[in-house]
């Protein structure tokens, strides 16, 4: 679909109905078309910060150490100046010299030393800031094989110790009062350890993004304490369809709600720094599948940034999905009268975006900017060595 036809599809959208739609639709398509001709003619606007998610080895080597050097380097030719380091990865190991998170002993052997606190420093003298991007609901097999009460369950009653997930990860219960606490003693050994200048949670920060997941004995214990209804028909009450189904879908969102402040007060607890979260703009299915509602954890001051995840490719959209897409997500904070940072996510992807053109990687930003971010990040630095961007980045923050 071109820019003109998603402008199309999305003004039939409107609460309009016969004559009054085509009318709309008609105004829609034209002055939508005459802002994108007038932002194709003159230069995009661009964003003040740009920062760059990273890992910390060469993807995908997990046990092949970055070279903070030259990714310092690549940094200063896009214009960058914050850096997202991925210190835990998706399998729950750390990067970093944690005690409390198992670490990946093949690259740890390999680095000989700290890279987190080597990597901090050396940014700091290069100007750059370090905001730790930190796994939040995933966790190693050897740490859930020591606590499996931590783990979550499908809905026939096996834990992702004994079934694989669609992912193949291993996933934490957010419900579990010991699973919480085992992320917020890393999340605090982070801030306390290493001189970070801010984090942003994973999108992972909930229940598994799967219909058949999250159930388990404890969880329907939890929830039936909740509810006050101890004879639950489990899980035949709670799935789609079943009558305590959107009671439990609230208890879910009230879980992960609370979650995410204690985390936020983790943080705040050991230092000021800015806390974000990465989160999809698409706000109904977060909630249903994983509990999350983004547009609360702002009412509530929760997170000082969202980091909506705008990623066009993804979603086979042309460039411009990034300015209608985060003007979506400004009107559902604004409607609840939420007032929070937007600091979106660009990118995508390796598989849709290593061959995407540099020109289309500076779109994506510009039209970040054009929706009103000051600041946004692009995910992920393996995505621009791949596509060969970063150049093309920055001559354009620095134009």
């Amino acid at each position: 679909m071109d820019a003109s036809g998603l402008i199309a599809y999305r003004a039939t959208q409107l609460p309009v109905k016969g004559s009054y739609l085509a009318l709309a639709l008609a105004a829609i398509v034209i002055a939508s078309s005459v802002l994108l001709i007038y932002m194709q003619q003159r230069r995009l606007k661009k964003p003040e910060v740009l920062g760059v998610y990273s890992y910390m080895y060469r993807f995908p080597d997990r046990s092949s150490p970055a070279d903070w050097g030259e990714l310092l380097a690549k940094l200063k030719s896009a214009g960058a100046s914050i850096v997202l380091p991925f210190v835990i990865d998706a399998s729950g190991y750390a990067y970093y010299n944690s005690s409390i998170v198992p670490r990946n002993e093949a690259y740890m052997r390999r680095y000989r030393g700290d890279p987190l606190r080597d990597l901090v420093e050396r940014a700091h003298r290069s100007g750059v800031k370090v905001y730790a991007w930190v796994v939040i609901g995933r966790a190693s097999r050897v740490v859930l094989e020591e606590h499996p009460e931590w783990a979550v369950y499908d809905v026939s009653g096996k834990s992702c110790l004994e079934k694989a997930t669609p992912s193949g990860f291993l996933y934490l219960n957010p419900a579990v009062s010991g699973a919480r606490e085992y992320v917020e003693s890393y999340v605090r050994e982070i801030v306390e350890k290493y001189e970070v200048d801010g984090v942003v949670w994973e999108d992972d920060l909930g229940w598994p993004p799967y219909s058949d997941w999250g159930y388990g004995p404890f969880t329907r214990e939890a929830f039936a304490s909740w509810l006050g209804v101890p004879d639950l028909k489990w899980p035949e009450d709670v799935v789609e369809g079943g009558r305590y189904r959107g009671k439990f879908i609230e208890w879910r969102v009230q879980v992960v709600t609370n979650f995410t402040c204690e985390l936020y007060r983790t943080v705040k607890s050991v230092k000021n720094i800015p806390v974000g979260a990465a989160v999809s703009p698409g706000l109904s299915w977060q909630k249903q599948l994983m509990g999350v509602d983004w547009v609360e954890w702002a009412e509530r001051g929760c997170v000082d940034f969202l980091s909506p995840m705008v990623y066009h490719r993804d979603e086979q959209q042309p460039p411009i999905w990034v300015y209608w897409s985060l003007k979506d997500v400004q009107r559902a904070l604004e409607g609840a009268g939420a007032n929070v940072e937007l600091v979106p996510s660009v990118g995508g992807s390796l598989a849709n975006t290593g061959s995407m053109p540099p020109a289309e990687w500076v779109e994506a930003v510009g039209w970040a900017a054009e929706a009103g971010a000051n600041r946004v990040f692009v995910f992920a630095d393996v995505c621009l060595d791949r596509a060969r961007a970063w150049e093309a980045l920055g001559a354009f923050m620095r134009g």
